[in-house]
């Protein structure tokens, strides 16, 4: 059960159309931006523009506009995995039920 193509690029231009959103909104300038990036400002533009993002860059953009661009990506392909919360809370219930089948047991 693969992604299309055509969703993928689909999900390629929310996704840039978010991290502009999120430039704008922290008023951050494209050369700003470029310049955390390490980047000139025509490379982050055709960055931007192309349809191809390696995931280091994606998580340094996370990090740069503080905000977790993976999440939203699984969230649009609807991919079905808890919260980080979750799965500790999932972990903490499994050891409390194995504790209390000892105590239970013994």
């Amino acid at each position: 059960m693969g992604i299309s193509k055509k969703k993928t690029a689909e999900i390629k231009t929310e996704l840039v159309n978010l991290i502009q959103l999120e430039l704008t909104a922290q008023n951050m300038d494209i050369r700003t931006f470029a310049s955390h990036l390490q980047l000139s400002v025509s490379a982050t533009r055709n960055m931007l523009n192309g349809n191809q993002m390696t995931l280091d860059r994606l998580h340094e953009i996370s990090v740069i506009l503080n905000f977790n661009f993976f999440r939203f990506w699984a969230d649009q392909l609807q991919i079905d995995q808890p919260a980080s919360a979750d799965i500790e809370r999932i972990k903490a219930l499994e050891i409390e039920n194995r504790t209390l089948i000892k105590l239970l047991k013994g």
